[in-house]
């Protein structure tokens, strides 16, 4: 993979990168390339805070439903994590929301505490009446565009270390940051 990647990106003038630690990876590929960090960003106007009602006890993962590294977050947060919470507060109930969801992912809907939206036009309201918004990623890489709208959004966040990657991010501060599921239940609970 690294060999495809060297000879890809030595095929262009210049590279651009969302993250530092990427720009140092295609540096170390190519050398004589430059590579631009250009940092993601949220329309903080449109992602601001709503007066709208927070629903008690509901948690909210949102993105496209058929990407893989969202579906294996999902299905990591529903089968490991959300029986541990719901030990404790077993009135949870857990919201996905996003486009395309995979089969595995549609059929969680089964649970009558689970609802899969599918696609939603406007986001803002789910997002402004989460209690939490989880970002559980155990794949993947670059910056969640979620995390930063969610905090735009001023909402509470418990995420994976692999879901703030790249973000300058403080957990206690920011949002709450959690790997093992146990850890996760509890700063979900907290």
């Amino acid at each position: 993979a690294r060999l495809m990647e060297r000879q890809a990106v030595r095929q262009f003038h210049a590279c651009t990168t969302v993250a530092d630690a990427d720009a140092e990876v295609i540096r170390s590929l190519a050398p004589d390339v430059p590579v631009y960090v250009t940092p993601n960003g949220v329309d903080t106007a449109y992602f601001s805070p709503l007066d709208l009602p927070e629903q008690p006890d509901t948690i909210l993962f949102f993105g496209a439903m058929s990407f893989p590294p969202n579906v294996s977050a999902v299905l990591h947060f529903y089968h490991n994590i959300l029986p541990l919470a719901r030990r404790e507060h077993p009135s949870i109930r857990f919201v996905i929301a996003g486009r395309d969801p995979a089969p595995s992912i549609a059929s969680l809907a089964a649970d009558p505490m689970v609802t899969v939206t599918g696609m939603v036009d406007d986001l803002r309201p789910w997002l402004a009446q989460a209690a939490v918004v989880i970002c559980p990623m155990v794949s993947g890489s670059g910056i969640k565009n979620k995390v930063l709208e969610a905090m735009a959004m001023a909402r509470p966040i418990v995420s994976t270390t692999l879901g703030i990657e790249a973000l300058e991010v403080v957990s206690g501060h920011d949002l709450l940051i959690a790997d093992e599921p146990a850890a996760f239940a509890t700063a979900l609970l907290t």
